[in-house]
């Protein structure tokens, strides 16, 4: 028929140069949540055990009917402040566990929602992946774009692998009131220094300090009238009082 248009064919496939620009990204983005969903696992069978032990298939169905990451940490966490099952020491490990998982939880999102796009470099005739600056989250956006990403991705793979070992030996025993080789704190590369989670016995060691120099502070009393001096004030005030011993001679 005279002027009839042919439909467009859509392609099920990326373009080849595409397919490769995004092949390393995927592996990266795949083996983050991969590895976030692995340790997340530990946590919804310690609360099967703890919560239904008799029934641990009762259990994961409880678990998973919760659609959110976060309600089930809630739920695990409410289960560990009122059942005395536990081992305290996996216990304590569990909470510090799920504390890191909630503070990494944004970085977690931006790894699996935050839309991706291609931009084309003429100046060097190269294709870039790059975050996509209308669909993305903000928030999300400006994570993403940091220049050292990349390290901190293979940080946080790190921290989740190390903890799921860590989460491992909490969870095997957790019913062993005297556990033997307990594994020492991981050490997490994932945090700026000073803003990793704390665990409770850190928690309350912390407490304990600040109680304690409150309290020397106390005793010491009010410096009556006295200032608190500068070193170099201080150097001052002894050389006047040295000339002045000196005058008096």
């Amino acid at each position: 028929m005279a002027g009839s248009k042919r439909k467009a064919v859509l392609s099920r496939r990326f373009h080849p140069m595409i397919t490769k620009l995004v092949k390393g990204y995927n592996t990266n983005v795949g083996t983050l949540i991969w590895a976030w969903n692995r340790l997340h696992g530990i946590l919804g069978e310690a609360f099967c055990r703890l919560a239904t032990p008799d029934d641990l298939g009762l259990g994961r169905a409880i678990w998973h009917s919760i659609a959110s990451d976060a309600g089930q940490r809630d739920m695990l966490q409410a289960v560990l402040e009122n059942c005395d099952r536990a081992n305290p020491k996996s216990a304590e490990a569990l909470e510090w566990i799920m504390a890191v998982m909630a503070a990494h939880a944004p970085n977690r999102n931006d790894i699996a929602h935050t839309p991706m796009s291609h931009a084309i470099n003429l100046l060097f005739n190269v294709v870039n992946l790059v975050v996509d600056p209308v669909k993305s989250k903000p928030q999300s956006a400006e994570r993403m774009r940091n220049p050292k990403i990349r390290q901190f991705h293979r940080h946080l793979l790190g921290d989740l692998t190390v903890l799921f070992y860590y989460g491992e030996f909490a969870l095997q025993a957790l019913s062993d009131k005297s556990p033997q080789g307990w594994p020492q704190m991981p050490r997490l590369k994932s945090f700026a220094r000073g803003s990793v989670p704390l665990s409770r016995s850190q928690n309350d060691r912390r407490q304990q300090q600040q109680l304690k120099r409150q309290q020397m502070k106390a005793r010491r009393g009010p410096l009556e009238g006295k200032t608190q001096l500068s070193k170099r004030q201080r150097r001052d005030a002894r050389i006047a009082a040295a000339k002045a011993k000196m005058a008096q001679k």
